[in-house]
């Protein structure tokens, strides 16, 4: 389930990160083909931490990418919601984040070992 979580996080992020590059300027190969490098990190990072699994006690990286998440979605995330004059999309996006929580709590219940 993290790594679903993960990668559905990936796919808008890498969206996002080429609609920033082309806004900045960039030609648009050159942004293809950088955000394709950076979005590789995510399976190099993947692969190292499968392989360490084997000799090593990973289990401290759950939290810490936890952590990154929450801090994620609270300190870029909210301010930029908070932006938005139109009470309608504020209370679209609060209740978006309030289910995403719930669904993360949900999953924790249904897969707890």
């Amino acid at each position: 389930m993290a790594w679903f979580a993960a990668a559905a996080h990936e796919m808008p992020q890498e969206l996002g990160a080429f609609g920033v590059l082309i806004h900045s300027g960039w030609a648009k190969r050159k942004a293809l083909i950088f955000n394709v490098l950076s979005a590789l990190t995510f399976l190099v990072e993947g692969l190292f931490a499968d392989v360490m699994s084997f000799s090593a006690d990973i289990s401290l990286l759950i939290p810490l990418a936890v952590g990154n998440f929450i801090y994620i979605g609270t300190s870029d995330l909210v301010p930029e919601i908070r932006q938005h004059e139109n009470l309608l999309i504020n209370i679209v996006n609060f209740v978006a984040f309030i289910v995403g929580l719930a669904l993360m709590f949900f999953v924790r219940i249904v897969l707890k070992p």
